[in-house]
């Protein structure tokens, strides 16, 4: 993840298209943000505030889906 925007501020769409394997991570925490039409508004860090996910969390399942390049279960 070399991205110049840290991945907390990029937005839900940018990480979905950018890395689909992330869905699963969604999914995992019951978020269905890859169908909302907001998702291109709203940033990693704002949809954990809004759920009362850690963020750290929520930033290591992401880097996991990542770098694991598949859509295997996040945990």
């Amino acid at each position: 993840m070399s991205d110049k925007k840290p991945l907390e501020d990029m937005l839900v769409s940018e990480v979905l298209t950018r890395w689909p394997q992330t869905i699963t991570v969604f999914q995992w925490y019951n978020l269905f943000c890859f169908g909302c039409y907001v998702a291109s508004f709203c940033t990693i860090r704002y949809v954990a505030d809004v759920y009362s996910i850690p963020l750290p969390e929520l930033l290591a399942k992401l880097a996991t889906a990542v770098s694991s390049n598949s859509s295997r279960n996040p945990d």
